[in-house]
């Protein structure tokens, strides 16, 4: 019964227009690490130089070492950094070891607002809950985002945190770090900014920089704008940004790091590094180009003024129980969304889609928004993707 579920599953979304903004796919040569022998092993890092060589904690290891060595130095390499920690595996594990790092018991940390989108895992209730700490939400304007550092100021003097997180699901547009950054480090709060979302275009150079801004570590998922298996990682400009870190890791966040994992993950750092600015430069025309057509033809995107969206990701401007019901009859044309307003161009680009099929994609939405026929719209939507199975910016 299980192969059935999964047979018809891959059938079924391998004919869906996937537009949510946190999912991707990744390619057959990145799977050829996921489905490895490697999924079956343990290791640890760790090794000891001795009279007769290098001993391994497991046995039969010496390859596990010398990929994992190589997989670190691709992410350093392509996100220009010193540190690279590829052990997490997902972005919220990434949150987990930051807050563990530098917090303890009963200390209070900065993070954004889910108000203005901040990621729901680090709000009050979640995941600080659980861990006894206080999340204090930077003062941030829900139009432009932008944060009021002088009211900061004072909300660090009175509360003290201990590490300050930038986080959010909703990420359309590049903010402020160095002024941000500036004032943190005066109060010697360390700045992580979370770019689950942004992260392929943050590697591939077309949204911004944060630790060349002032962050002092990039932490996020592996698998939204960036193209990689399901898991996270955390980056630092310097060398010595592991030592903290390296605390809350080993035998804390994680025992078994999912070799599988970091195999294809590599493979997908080895790819990116290939065809990753020019995938990147396409989302974001993507992106743009379906935000005007949705605008131009009746469906409101937010920040028009604004060009609409500089990532992989904009925003309808529906309320949220109309959005509800739309986008229950968006899936029944295969058209697959979040409820939260979010579109994504992550996965259709991968598809090898550009400008002239936004055209498509926004008739395929509006023709479902204004009540055609479901069913119409379904096969219209299944011929269409006939026509784009095989993925770009790979190796073959």
């Amino acid at each position: 019964m299980i192969n059935k579920y999964i047979k018809n599953h891959n059938e079924y979304r391998n004919n869906c227009l996937n537009l949510v903004p946190s999912e991707n796919i990744i390619s057959d040569f990145v799977k050829q690490g996921y489905i490895s022998d490697l999924g079956h092993r343990y290791f640890f890092k760790e090794t000891y130089s001795t009279s007769t060589g290098i001993v391994y904690d497991y046995m039969g290891a010496k390859h596990i070492h010398e990929m994992y060595d190589e997989v670190t130095a691709l992410a350093k390499r392509i996100f220009q950094c010193e540190y690279a920690n590829i052990d997490m595996h997902s972005g919220h594990l990434s949150n987990i070891n930051i807050l563990l790092s530098f917090c303890s018991f009963g200390d209070s940390f900065l993070c954004t607002s889910p108000d203005v989108g901040g990621y729901p895992g680090l709000c009050r209730g979640k995941l600080p809950k659980k861990l006894g700490l206080k999340p204090i939400y930077f003062p941030q304007n829900s139009v432009n985002g932008k944060i009021d550092l002088a009211v900061l100021e004072s909300l660090i003097e009175k509360q003290k945190p201990k590490v300050a997180i930038i986080s959010s699901s909703i990420t359309l547009f590049p903010i402020d770090l160095k002024c941000l950054a500036k004032l943190l480090h005066e109060f010697g709060i360390p700045l992580v900014y979370d770019g689950s979302h942004p992260l392929g275009l943050i590697a591939a150079g077309k949204f911004q920089k944060p630790l060349d801004e002032g962050a002092d570590y990039l932490i996020g998922s592996t698998h939204k704008s960036f193209p990689g298996p399901q898991g996270g990682i955390i980056l630092g400009k310097n060398s010595q940004s592991g030592i903290e870190i390296k605390k809350s890791t080993d035998f804390v966040c994680v025992d078994n790091i999912h070799l599988h994992r970091i195999a294809a993950l590599g493979l997908s750092l080895h790819e990116f590094e290939e065809f990753g600015v020019q995938y990147a430069e396409q989302i974001i025309k993507n992106t743009q180009s379906l935000s005007r057509d949705l605008n131009d033809n009746g469906i409101n995107v937010r920040f028009e003024e604004k060009g609409f969206s500089e990532s992989h990701q904009l925003l309808l401007d529906i309320n949220a129980n109309d959005h509800a019901r739309f986008t229950s009859q968006l899936e029944k044309c295969n058209i697959i969304l979040d409820n939260s307003g979010r579109i994504g161009t992550s996965e259709i680009t991968r598809k090898g889609l550009k400008e002239v099929d936004m055209k498509t994609i926004s008739s395929f939405i509006c023709r479902v928004f204004n009540g055609d026929n479901i069913e119409k719209v379904k096969d219209d939507v299944i011929n269409f993707l006939s026509d784009h199975k095989y993925l770009h910016y790979v190796f073959n």
